[in-house]
């Protein structure tokens, strides 16, 4: 459809995350096929706040503006590795997430921005870069 406005895009469906994933924001979404463009196809998304990736499937598309979305092993919810602090408590590390994307079935790739001048020296480690990794093979099962 050509949308005659310059400034203006027109919305054709949505996405509509579980209720039960409970992130405090969302910075990114990326789709992975199995097969080329065909259903069921994995789908990915991160929270910049929680330092968190949660991983659902689309297995069918029902009529727009809404998809059917469903999740994996009761929406699996990946927590990016935290700090290894002297205290029982972990922190985040990967404070500042932007983006990710699917490299392979089991593969992610995140990237994340500056860390803010309010945040902890673990968050200025992993700033402005591209992180790789490997999602457990076993959650599609």
């Amino acid at each position: 459809k050509i949308i005659s406005a310059l400034c203006s895009w027109e919305p054709v469906g949505t996405l509509v995350i579980p209720s039960t994933v409970h992130f405090d924001d969302y910075s990114s979404l990326s789709i992975y096929h199995r097969k080329a463009n065909e259903l069921p196809a994995y789908v990915a998304v991160s929270s910049q706040l929680m330092s968190q990736v949660w991983v659902g499937m689309i297995e069918e598309i029902n009529q727009a503006p809404f998809f059917s979305l469903s999740s994996l092993n009761n929406n699996t919810i990946y927590d990016l590795p935290r700090t290894h602090a002297a205290t029982s408590e972990c922190r985040i590390k990967y404070c500042n997430l932007e983006g990710v994307a699917w490299q392979g079935e089991y593969e992610l790739i995140l990237v994340s921005d500056k860390a803010k001048n309010n945040q902890g020296t673990q968050c200025i480690e992993q700033e402005q870069s591209v992180h790789y990794f490997f999602i457990p093979q076993n959650f599609s099962n």
